[in-house]
């Protein structure tokens, strides 16, 4: 799916359902949003990708697909994708349900973010090259995370804030400020937070529980709060 002109715009009481191997591609300024319901449905071997579209790796069903060159844009591959080259997918309803599996979001503002809504459940996501953040969540709850990679996004990896839940297996790695920014009172276990440009996990605000968590190589601290 390519889009040009504007965004996608969603509206409350309806949903966006995206299913397995579907390769969204964004042009400058254009985003998602969604005041509904999302369900992003891939799988292992059919991820669900986001992505701009001067990239050149993701045809229109798969990422690296044999004998589809992915050349959207038919350059030649003359361009190539930088951050911020569209916009992001948002989610921001008070009655709003999110399921993300297996899915990719790159290239964007911010990868993928939510405000203000009731259920999150994520499983197997990563949010990579982003201008600002990986993923962010705000007044979300409840939140159910497990397996998320926030890698290379131009601010931090994972900001959460006002929210409640559960976090596992999250890994964030090489981004520009903090991998993990958090203002909320929730458990985090198994995190994974490796040569980030600030603190590994940040702890701005609330009292989180944290287990079982490797903090190295961060230009800061591992730990943070304050």
């Amino acid at each position: 799916y390519e889009v040009y002109g504007g965004d996608v715009s969603v509206g409350a009481g309806y949903t966006l359902a995206v299913d397995r191997g579907v390769v969204f591609k964004g042009a400058p300024g254009v985003g998602i949003g969604v005041q509904g319901d999302l369900r992003v449905l891939g799988t292992a071997a059919e991820p669900v990708v986001f992505t701009v579209k001067t990239v050149d790796t993701c045809g229109n069903t798969a990422c690296g697909e044999a004998g589809d060159s992915g050349d959207t844009n038919e350059d030649g591959g003359a361009t190539s994708p930088e951050r911020g080259d569209w916009d992001s997918v948002h989610v921001n309803g008070t009655l709003s349900d999110v399921e993300l599996r297996h899915a990719v979001f790159r290239y964007g503002l911010t990868g993928f973010g939510c405000g203000n809504i009731d259920t999150v459940d994520v499983a197997h996501v990563r949010c990579e090259l982003n201008a600002v953040d990986g993923m962010y969540l705000t007044g979300c709850a409840p939140v159910t995370m497990v397996g998320v990679v926030a890698d290379s996004n131009g601010q931090d990896g994972f900001y959460i804030a006002q929210s409640s839940g559960t976090i596992d297996s999250l890994t964030v790695t090489r981004n520009d400020r903090h991998g993990v920014r958090t203002r909320a009172t929730m458990p985090f276990a198994h995190v994974t937070a490796d040569d980030n440009g600030g603190h590994g996990l940040f702890i701005e605000q609330g009292d989180p529980v944290l287990a079982h968590a490797t903090l190295t190589d961060n230009a800061l601290y591992g730990l943070y709060t304050g």
